[in-house]
């Protein structure tokens, strides 16, 4: 009578640990690769595909499927204002592409790079909705309301700096 349950709490935390090691991982990976970026080592006109195949995928373990990615590079105040309150983002959408072409952030611009994985929904029961997307996931398109539900759960490495000159 005992045995199920402690097998099924064992299996908990272990699970647990896991998916708080990949997002540990994804968050560094995420710091590693905006550093070609930050450095304007990156060619420009590059699509996000073509990025996270360079500079993202080598560094990750087998534990995280590189084609289930997704990422966005942006610039602060050019679409959006606080980080609440952006709701452009194509990572949360059905329309994200990775084969969108994106142009380098200039010199002196405030870089936000997002790398997101999708999670399964038996994850966020798991961890208690800890990596829930939030309302960032409810979007309205042509005066259409709609939740992406495939991303309830995600995790997400994002790294903001200010682009070196050159």
């Amino acid at each position: 009578m005992i045995a199920v349950p402690f097998l099924g709490l064992i299996t908990a935390i272990f699970e647990t640990g896991l998916v708080f090691f990949e997002n540990a991982q994804l968050q560094e990976v995420t710091e590693k690769a905006s550093r070609s970026v930050l450095t304007n080592s990156a060619s420009s006109g590059i699509s996000y595909q073509t990025f996270l195949n360079t500079y993202v995928c080598p560094q990750l373990s087998s534990m995280i499927k590189c084609a289930n990615l997704q990422m966005e590079i942006d610039v602060a105040g050019s679409t959006w204002a606080t980080a609440g309150s952006y709701t452009q983002n194509n990572i949360y959408s059905a329309t994200y592409n990775p084969n969108t072409v994106f142009a380098m952030p200039a010199a002196g611009q405030v870089a936000i790079v997002r790398i997101v994985y999708p999670m399964s929904q038996i994850v966020g029961i798991m961890t208690g909705g800890a990596f829930v997307g939030g309302p960032a996931i409810s979007q309205t398109h042509a005066g259409q309301q709609y939740v992406n539900n495939s991303w309830s759960n995600m995790l997400m490495g994002i790294y903001a700096f200010k682009v070196e000159p050159l």
